[in-house]
């Protein structure tokens, strides 16, 4: 019986071992499919967002909001970093956005992914145009005819790299081939009237200028092009019917007034032409033809504001200076009375002896130097023994594109992908935007009030400064930023801070959690400008908690604003005595004394990008640019997504004469959000 039992018992186990493996089986079958449905899911709706974001993306390029179109195309291409559309779209946004360095970058991985896209390839070649390498624009351009043969606008692109090599005949060719493909492309028939024109062959400029005029009846440009050629050929009566039009289709155009101004005054109507010129300086106050013709029309007329708009003039274009220079020259010539004698021209023409110029006056003529001239040399930055972010302003500015009488600037085509053309700045393109350049500056505590409005466009998160404010359990709470409160200055602010501090003497007079409150009082008391007082408590703190990177990081921050603070104090002084050229030796001793403490932090927790980028910001103003550089490196290499640490970056690079490098940094700084780094790519990396 007992034997029995035990069988029994046996089998009992085996079933029950059995089922459990059945059960197991199916309850593991289920977990699986269900992590396979979920999966499947997720990847379904992460290629449903990433869909979204990148049609979003392309409407917003559409509608010429460049900076949300990048921000979309970022989040599609961290999601799917083999996105070749998604990285090829960025790259026409930051065309638009004149960052040709940051758009090359990401046609350079789209054509990795994708070795095989037209379309990259006659991108690139239009930002290499931008970048002025021409040789390498054009075999980009002969790679994308290779994948796509029947596309037109690769080959008016092409002929725009040959007009900027010269290469006139060339270029005429591609332009031809290009309008044999699409007989209806309005920009190539203007491009190629252009070109005709610099070979002087008028007649057929003026033919392709009428082609488009006939399928674009009301394109003002086409109507000043023609305009400017008929001008060429003394045609004025036709050149200022044309140029009627032109105002008439568009009457902010500083350029159509300008020519016209030009054949009113080949016509002798003085004061019709002056009109013309006022007006074109009125749309366009850098227009330096215009203040020229105008003073030799009132030099004529003994108007006594002649010299002041020559002198405009000058300033404006250097070589209307050298113009002017070598016209003085020839009148001192003119007034020596053995000048025509002398002259083997006028030997040769047999021409009678003239009266002495100063007993009779020349009649004037319109001086248009910018003839056939395309584009004018950028000035470059030159940097002053000054602050950086100083050096980087003071130097000189990109000039305007000029726009003074010459022919407008060359179209890139129909597709819509990049208009080179002199049209006032949309809203979306915010590098027009001018910006005062400065460095991102450190980060540092503040307070902020539980609904201050401020609060999430400010504060950067940090676990250890939130670890913080759930001890601390009160109101305002502790908050990481590099954003300047305007309202820290005001007058109330001051008196809540004094508050705060006398709060906390009272709770550290109870001698309880003193590494909180010693830490609480010094940012306080920094923040309210007592900074011995806040180096005192800074001490008192890494005494009772000397594990907490926050203690170490107030007090470098400490050491560095009071010793921008004395340095200002120096600098006042030296304005106020008048001492500002001589150059005292700079003491560094409390960034030094800082970078002990950054050092600190950093040892403890390499994490920190914040240290790793304020220590960046100290050697610059130690003004050790190299070892800046290396610890914007760390601050980026631990957090990738630091848009502070690329513009700082970018900023000393360019300072330190790599272009490229800069230009690189500044587009990762734009990418992320900062959106004044547009504007200095533009200024001071083209």
């Amino acid at each position: 019986m007992k034997e029995y039992y035990l069988v029994q018992v046996i089998i009992k186990k085996q079933v029950t071992l059995a089922l459990n493996k059945i059960l197991l089986k199916k309850y593991t079958f289920r977990i699986i499919f269900s992590i396979i449905f979920s999966l499947h899911t997720l990847a379904i709706f992460a290629q449903f967002n990433t869909q979204q974001y990148f049609y979003h993306g392309r409407s917003k390029l559409h509608f010429e909001n460049y900076v949300g179109a990048i921000k979309d195309f970022n989040i599609v291409i961290r999601l799917e970093p083999n996105n070749y559309e998604a990285l090829f779209f960025r790259a026409v946004a930051k065309q638009y956005l004149e960052d040709y360095y940051g758009a090359k970058e990401d046609l350079d991985k789209a054509i990795e992914i994708k070795p095989y896209y037209p379309l990259a390839f006659m991108q690139r070649g239009m930002v290499n145009h931008s970048l002025k390498n021409y040789e390498i624009a054009l075999d980009d351009y002969k790679k994308a005819m290779e994948l796509d043969i029947n596309n037109y606008s690769i080959y008016n692109n092409k002929g725009i790299t040959e007009m900027a090599l010269k290469d006139y005949k060339e270029a005429i060719k591609s332009y031809s081939r290009a309008l044999k493909l699409n007989n209806r492309a309005i920009n190539t028939y203007l491009n190629r009237s252009i070109a005709y024109q610099i070979t002087d062959s008028l007649d057929l400029a003026i033919k392709d200028c009428t082609s488009a005029i006939k399928i674009r009846p009301h394109y003002d440009r086409a109507y000043l092009i023609r305009g400017r050629i008929k001008l060429e050929k003394d045609d004025f009566a036709g050149a200022i019917m044309d140029l009627n039009e032109a105002i008439r289709l568009n009457s902010r155009s500083s350029n159509s007034f300008f020519v016209r101004g030009l054949a009113k005054q080949k016509l002798g109507d003085l004061d019709g032409a002056s009109t013309d010129y006022t007006m074109s300086i009125q749309l366009d106050p850098s227009m330096a033809s215009a203040y020229l013709n105008r003073g030799l029309i009132k030099r004529e007329k003994k108007q006594s504001s002649a010299e002041m708009d020559i002198q405009t003039a000058c300033t404006l274009d250097p070589r209307i200076a050298k113009f002017q220079r070598r016209l003085r020259q020839e009148q001192q010539k003119r007034a020596n009375p053995w000048y025509y004698a002398i002259s083997h021209k006028a030997k040769k023409k047999g021409t009678k002896k003239t009266k002495n110029p100063n007993t009779s006056a020349p009649s004037i003529k319109p001086v248009d130097i910018h003839k056939k001239e395309k584009k004018t040399d950028t000035e470059k930055v030159s940097a002053k023994n000054l602050n950086l972010a100083q050096k980087l302003e003071r130097g000189k500015l990109r000039r305007q594109e000029d726009r003074t009488g010459s022919q407008p600037p060359l179209i890139v085509g129909d597709n819509g992908k990049v208009t080179l053309t002199t049209e006032q700045p949309t809203e979306g393109l915010v590098q027009n935007i001018n910006v005062i350049i400065e460095l991102s500056p450190n980060f540092d505590f503040t307070y902020f009030n539980q609904h201050h409005l401020d609060y999430s466009k400010m504060q950067y998160f940090s676990m250890e400064v939130d670890k913080l404010n759930e001890l601390n359990d009160q109101n305002p709470f502790l908050a990481l930023t590099n954003h300047i409160q305007t309202s820290v200055y005001r007058y109330d602010e001051m008196q809540k801070y004094k508050e705060h501090i006398a709060l906390f003497d009272a709770l550290v007079a109870t001698g309880e959690q003193p590494e909180l409150f010693y830490l609480d009082r010094a940012i306080l008391k920094n923040l309210s400008f007592e900074f011995e007082s806040a180096k005192k408590d800074f001490t008192l703190s890494k005494k009772y908690a000397p594990k907490n990177i926050l203690t170490y990081f107030g007090s470098a921050n400490n050491m560095v604003d009071m010793a921008d603070y004395l340095r200002s104090i120096s600098e006042t002084q030296k304005a106020l005595l008048g001492d500002l050229e001589e150059k005292d030796e700079v003491d560094f001793s409390n960034y030094k004394e800082a970078l002990i403490d950054y050092q600190k932090v950093v040892q403890m927790n390499p994490k920190f990008h914040f240290a790793w980028f304020n220590i960046g910001n100290t050697y610059i103003k130690m003004e050790d640019y190299n070892n800046a550089i290396e610890y914007y490196n760390k601050a980026v290499e631990v957090f990738p997504a630091f848009a502070e640490a690329y513009f700082n970056r970018g900023l000393t690079k360019i300072y330190l004469k790599d272009i490229e490098g800069g230009a690189l940094d500044l587009s990762k700084a734009g990418e992320l959000g900062m959106v004044q780094a547009y504007n200095i790519i533009k200024r001071y990396c083209d």
